[in-house]
């Protein structure tokens, strides 16, 4: 893969657009993506694009010109028989199998996933290089305060392990506004004895936490990617996990 090569991401959901491209520019070397929310948005902007298209990841069924359709204009235009195509589906059903048959996609993927479910798909049919941010365990207690918008809840929460790129904390099962997968939060770092840190994330995944469970605690962990921060609050997040890097973590959220 050469630094002109770019991936294609088309899905009507902002939320889950968001967060492929996120996987694809935090974990991958895939630096340019593009976002389309339909099959004839992308038409335009591949039109218009320099550079090689390398992968495609589109949702089966929405709204305009149907996928196919606009896949056939594409190939007649830049021949992308060769470009690996994934499918994203809600329900897995019979029909988006037919329609990924009929287009040659390498695989459906049916949500919700997460980063390593996407990843190790793609892997399978290209080489691609997998970039993990090192992982740390505070050495010192961090909280986060995370605010749900639009209803602009907030509660504090443990921080688990953290990285330049995302955050894994523990929350209680009651807390409000964990409903829903792929929500961006608003998430503000409060380590004791350090600067406070504004940023925000994209729920990725949320599952028992399997230490407090054993206790009969109601507890969940909630991994979350940051957004795409700016350089002063990168800068932020790099020197916090400098400073607590005596305890790596190995495990990704």
């Amino acid at each position: 893969m050469n630094h002109n090569d770019y991936a294609l991401v088309i899905e009507d959901s902002i939320s889950m657009r968001k967060f492929v491209s996120l996987i694809l520019r935090q974990e991958t070397n895939f630096q340019h993506v593009v976002e389309a929310e339909s099959p004839d948005q992308a038409l335009a902007l591949i039109q218009q694009r320099p550079g090689r298209l390398s992968l495609i990841i589109s949702d089966w069924n929405m709204p305009g010109t149907p996928l196919q359709k606009v896949l056939q204009q594409l190939q007649a235009q830049l021949d992308i028989s060769a470009v690996p195509l994934f499918l994203l589906t809600a329900t897995g059903d019979a029909q988006a199998q037919q329609l990924a048959r009929a287009i040659q996609a390498k695989a459906v993927l049916t949500k919700p996933f997460n980063a390593d479910d996407l990843i190790g798909l793609i892997e399978l049919h290209i080489p691609i290089e997998r970039r993990r941010a090192k992982r740390v365990i505070p050495l010192t207690r961090c909280e986060v305060d995370l605010g749900f918008d639009p209803s602009q809840q907030s509660y504090i929460a443990e921080v688990v392990n953290i990285s330049e790129t995302g955050v894994l904390i523990r929350s209680p099962i009651a807390a409000p506004g964990l409903s829903c997968i792929y929500d961006y939060v608003s998430l503000t770092l409060l380590p004791v004895d350090g600067q406070v840190i504004k940023t925000y994330g994209q729920i990725v995944r949320i599952e028992v936490d399997p230490q407090r469970s054993r206790n009969h605690c109601n507890s969940v962990l909630i991994a979350f990617e940051f957004g795409r921060v700016d350089e002063a609050t990168l800068t932020q997040l790099r020197h916090y996990v400098a400073l607590n890097s005596a305890h790596p973590e190995d495990d990704t959220h």
